[in-house]
């Protein structure tokens, strides 16, 4: 995708990584353009009121949330350690910035940049931009 103009400042490959507590996007933005890496979700528990299920084998929410967040910063550490990205910017609530920030290596918590501590998932990826700019 072509950034407007006003939005061409990443004079360096840059990750924005815009997350929720169920799905995530990895973006890479350099020189003019802003590029989708990948996208990941959450598996869904795919049993309906525990059908199908010992007792006491349900997942809850903070298993369920421990999972994703390990999933989401393996995610992270394989695209940043193949050296597309010079810094990472991250895009989500305060909370689940520091569950992020808690699980990476020093060598990615060296490379944030910018946090905009916001639910922006839904939000087009030029505004995004915008906001992390803005920070």
């Amino acid at each position: 995708m072509q950034l407007p103009e006003e939005l061409q400042r990443f004079e360096f490959p840059s990750l924005i990584l815009v997350a929720d507590h169920v799905h995530a996007q990895f973006w890479l933005a350099h020189n003019d353009t802003l590029e989708e890496v990948d996208l990941i979700a959450l598996p869904k528990d795919t049993h309906s009121d525990n059908e199908g299920r010992a007792i006491g084998q349900e997942l809850s929410d903070d298993n369920r949330l421990h999972e994703y967040i390990h999933l989401l910063v393996d995610r992270l550490e394989q695209i940043m350690s193949e050296g597309v990205a010079d810094s990472l910017h991250l895009v989500m609530s305060a909370d689940l910035a520091n569950a992020v920030l808690d699980h990476s290596s020093s060598e990615v918590q060296e490379q944030v940049g910018k946090q905009v501590h916001a639910d922006l998932m839904k939000e087009e990826p030029l505004d995004v931009v915008r906001r992390v700019l803005e920070a």
